[in-house]
């Protein structure tokens, strides 16, 4: 947890000076709920489902004007959770971050509410409890709504879906062909966040 707090302020501070120069920008630290989602791994000879359990999820997002309907967005999402399989005798430790990059388009920028959709892609850093930690290309598609208090805060509501590309593997070959598997990690999350905006 410590070490997902650090990244959270290392993010921040790293990117608010290049969105100072921007223009306009907002940085949208926010708090949600992942539902978990589940892999297939080939071991021993066998096929073993994991399934990963929902749990809290948190991040920032930096959001940069391109044009008065049009941001691009860079995000950072932690997950810290448990995942289950026949192959464990207990739950396995599991934390997920997403780092995106994503495109965003409002429909009405000029209300005080103002809808929104999003999509993006990026890469999940996968780290289970005594296993290699893994990165893995993934993107991303949601939609929400922007809530304006004044011209500086707001808030954030927003639902978006996560798909993870995890291997191909071939798991074994007869005289005539070889059989193996796609996987790969669907998650979604809803969450709410504080939009502090600068310039403009």
């Amino acid at each position: 947890m410590k070490k997902s707090i650090q990244a959270l302020i290392l993010t921040t501070v790293l990117l608010a000076p290049t969105a100072a120069m921007a223009g306009e920008f907002e940085i949208t630290p926010f708090l949600g709920y992942q539902f978990g989602g589940d892999v297939t791994t080939f071991y021993q000879g066998e096929y073993h489902d994991v399934n990963i359990n929902s749990s809290e999820n948190y991040g920032v997002v930096l959001s940069l004007g391109l044009s008065p309907v049009s941001q691009i967005e860079l995000l950072y999402s932690t997950q810290d959770t448990k995942a289950d399989a026949s192959r464990f005798e207990d739950s396995l430790g599991l934390k997920i971050d997403y780092w995106q990059v994503s495109m965003l388009w409002g429909f009405d920028p000029d209300s005080q509410i103002n809808p929104y959709v999003v999509f993006g892609i990026g890469g999940t850093y996968l780290q289970p409890d005594g296993f290699s930690s893994e990165l893995k290309f993934s993107g991303n598609l949601g939609g929400g709504v922007k809530i304006m208090f004044s011209d500086s805060i707001g808030v954030r509501l927003e639902g978006r879906f996560y798909g993870t590309y995890i291997n191909s593997t071939t798991s074994y070959c007869d005289p005539f062909w070889c059989y193996g598997y796609k996987n790969s990690l669907y998650q979604f999350d809803v969450s709410a966040g504080l939009i502090i905006r600068f310039g403009g």
